[in-house]
């Protein structure tokens, strides 16, 4: 069985390998994300855990899905995942704070950004009582689609 497992990861590396172009480090928080850098259009950006990590304050969390949706193509997809009410994670002895979101701020935010077709799917968090690294209270998986122009 193990020999199956180690397989199977080893041939979807390889996979992962061959589609995935670039995986590229942004700054949500700036207009220009990639500066100086520059792309294209995308046709789909993904996120997970970062915005909400990234973003002080909900001020700065809207004004980074407006920055990220100007690297979309018209039409282009949104996908986020993300925690909900969460004010903090540690990682070992650090401990770092995060913004609080829910999804009815996430789809006032995405809606005011330019999106349609918002898809938003909540989970709650199994054992919140039992987390001693965080406080979240579960996660949502957001797919939306830019607006076209």
């Amino acid at each position: 069985m193990l020999f199956l497992y180690s397989s199977y990861c080893i041939a979807r590396q390889s996979h992962l390998r061959d589609v995935i172009k670039e995986a590229i480090s942004c700054d949500v928080t700036k207009p220009e994300p990639f500066a100086p850098r520059q792309y294209q259009e995308f046709d789909v950006v993904t996120t997970t855990l970062c915005l909400e990590a990234a973003c002080p304050d909900r001020e700065t969390y809207s004004a980074g899905v407006r920055n990220i949706t100007r690297l979309l193509k018209p039409e282009g997809t949104f996908v986020l995942i993300g925690l909900t009410n969460q004010t903090f994670y540690t990682v070992g002895d650090y401990k770092f704070f995060t913004l609080p979101i829910d999804s009815s701020f996430m789809r006032e935010v995405f809606e005011k950004a330019g999106y349609v077709d918002i898809n938003i799917k909540s989970f709650p968090a199994t054992n919140p009582e039992n987390n001693t690294i965080s406080d979240f209270d579960g996660f949502v998986v957001l797919h939306a689609s830019k607006a076209e122009i």
